[in-house]
């Protein structure tokens, strides 16, 4: 499936004349870590199905959709039996739509649509996977912008979704939506956390925000995310720093401060340990 890759950048190759490739996929294969600056979308359909992003592991049971947000560094592991359907579409037009450029930056790096965890969200955008890819096999007049136009509605079905529920779309293998009681009050700290995290936020902070403490907050977030509170900002940093880096007059270490970093090298190291590549390297590759 990965024809172009260079280190672990793919590039992809779109079907002719279109902006998206889809693949009904029944490999036997492992991909390995890699990103491209497509969003991918991965869909089992006979057989549950394995990714991992920026080391979080994601089972995919059938029907199930991962959305892998442009710039995020994925791996799938091989699986012996089974067929999934593998989405991709130019992120760089995504990019373009100011809403869907917020929006990626607050999910990435993935969101888990499940039909047992979120089974209202899966009804609203299952039929609309299966619509893209009978367009695209068949391929009617305008398909692309029906793809198109499907593709954006399930990204704005999601950014609604995460603003009312971040919690449940970053559910992560082993963590239950119904085992924890306090999905609201960690669902307001995740959203204090994206709209504060150029700030210097701490642990204590947020716990006494919670309302908890210190110890039990940092083990009911990590239950929560998946993530520990310092890895979740960590996350939502970088992506903030991804989109300042789309404004060609703020240098990288003004973007390192705005960001919530301390100085500009650790700013660098860090980008560098969650993207595998420096700040300078995806200016330049957004500018391509």
């Amino acid at each position: 499936m990965i024809e172009q890759l260079k280190g672990i950048h793919e590039t992809v190759s779109y079907k002719t004349n279109t902006h998206l490739r889809l693949y009904y996929n029944s490999e036997n294969e492992h991909y390995p870590m890699h990103w491209h600056t497509e969003l991918e979308i991965l869909c089992p359909i006979h057989e549950d199905y394995v990714a991992i992003c920026n080391n979080v592991r994601y089972t995919l049971n059938e029907t199930d959709m991962l959305f892998i947000f442009p710039g995020v560094v994925h791996e799938l592991p091989a699986t012996p039996v089974g067929k999934r359907i593998i989405f991709q579409v130019d992120g760089n037009f995504l990019n373009t739509i100011h809403d869907v450029k917020t929006i990626f930056s607050l999910m990435a790096p993935a969101v888990h649509v499940s039909a047992k965890a979120t089974p209202e969200l899966h009804k609203k955008i299952f039929p609309m996977m299966q619509e893209i890819q009978k367009l695209y096999t068949e391929g009617p007049l305008l398909y692309e912008a029906s793809i198109m136009s499907r593709t954006l509605e399930m990204i704005a079905i999601l950014g609604r979704e995460y603003e009312s529920h971040p919690m449940t779309l970053h559910m992560t293998e082993g963590v239950s939506q119904s085992n924890s009681k306090y999905n609201e009050t960690m669902t307001n700290v995740c959203n204090y956390i994206s709209i504060h995290c150029s700030e210097n936020l701490t642990l204590d902070q947020m716990a006494e925000y919670a309302g908890f403490s210190k110890f039990h907050f940092e083990r009911l977030f990590k239950q929560s995310t998946g993530l520990t509170f310092y890895q979740y900002l960590t996350q939502k940093r970088i992506s903030y720093a991804e989109f300042l880096l789309t404004n060609p007059s703020l240098s990288i270490t003004e973007i390192a401060y705005r960001s919530g970093f301390s100085s500009g090298s650790t700013f660098a190291r860090t980008f560098r340990q969650l993207k595998d590549y420096s700040p300078s390297d995806f200016r330049s590759m957004r500018k391509k």
